[in-house]
């Protein structure tokens, strides 16, 4: 198998263009299964261990194989939502929180989830970043089943790929501002020296350099945001979950925070998903997710482009004045 995986990895490299038909492997298989090719015959045995171990070598996702096309797992979906339900009982009432969703969600892609207090945002946003697990239904991320893990693996999987913005910011009050963010990078056994540089410069892109040494209790409710966000993403993790990111923050600083979390997330090509009540801080997403009693009721697309050229007009403006 890994002979094989070898071998279609290198002829997909040479034909890496984008999409295309898939025929080099279906020839390969069937030759193979026929004892007409130089591929090892076991590997025509079990299909699936064949075509897993290609996915593992080459970077080729399986579900586009099986589709009928090839794509480089960088522009395949980067979170895929299959029928997922979520039922929490209550005495002996079933409160269905999630009612057969469906979704995905690209990498790179600003994400906003919008609905009315109980309509299963939270919920939602939960079973996306493993915190709870689904009743029915798959959640994909990154090539991997959440649904599938067992809880130590749900660990092992946030620390390497999911970040965590919070309402409430949760600093912890006697650390200072270099030590919140530097936080998350102990349980990665990082030493001292290289978290505070991380930290120092997750901070410094958030413009706090001169607020490293300042505690929750010295700065404001934007600033403490800030240095959620930049605890958030000091461990680099492809996707960043935020939990009403402003509900604590005046219309102001709402503003300054959201701008700041979406250049940062698309300078970096992060994936933001984000869970609002707020249809203007919805405004700041690519994506926008409405949901209701525990279904996706639809999905909008904000663009961005003549608001990126008008920020670029102003800049010019100022500095020629």
């Amino acid at each position: 198998c890994r002979y094989a995986a070898i071998h279609l990895g290198s002829l997909l490299a040479m034909e890496s263009q984008g999409p295309r038909p898939l025929t080099i492997p279906e020839k390969l298989f069937r030759q193979a299964k026929a004892g007409r090719s130089s591929l090892p015959r076991r590997c025509a045995k079990n299909i699936h261990e064949f075509f897993n171990c290609i996915f593992l070598i080459s970077g080729v996702n399986w579900k586009y194989w099986k589709e009928g096309e090839v794509l480089p797992v960088e522009q395949a979906p980067l979170i895929e939502v299959r029928n997922v339900t979520k039922v929490y009982r209550v005495g002996s009432v079933d409160i269905h929180a999630l009612r057969g969703v469906d979704l995905t969600i690209n990498r790179g892609d600003i994400c906003c989830i919008i609905g009315r207090s109980g309509s299963g945002k939270s919920t939602l946003l939960n079973v996306l970043a493993g915190l709870e697990h689904v009743t029915s239904g798959e959640i994909v991320i990154a090539g991997k089943r959440l649904d599938k893990m067992t809880q130590s693996e749900l660990i092992v999987f946030r620390q390497k790929h999911v970040g965590f913005i919070f309402q409430a910011f949760n600093l912890m009050p006697y650390y200072t501002a270099i030590e919140n963010v530097a936080f998350p990078l102990s349980f990665r056994g990082m030493p001292a020296r290289k978290r505070n540089q991380l930290a120092r410069e997750a901070l410094k892109t958030m413009g706090l350099a001169t607020h490293l040494k300042h505690k929750p209790s010295q700065m404001s409710g934007g600033q403490q945001q800030r240095v959620g966000i930049a605890r958030a993403l000091v461990t680099d993790p492809d996707i960043v979950f935020a939990d009403e990111p402003t509900g604590n923050l005046d219309s102001n600083t709402s503003d300054d925070v959201m701008r700041s979390i979406c250049d940062v997330m698309r300078a970096r090509n992060k994936t933001l998903v984000m869970v609002t009540h707020d249809p203007h801080m919805a405004e700041f997403a690519d994506k926008v997710i409405q949901i209701l009693d525990g279904k996706v009721v639809s999905i909008e697309y904000n663009d961005h482009s003549d608001s990126k050229t008008n920020q670029t007009e102003v800049k010019q403006g100022e500095e020629t004045a």
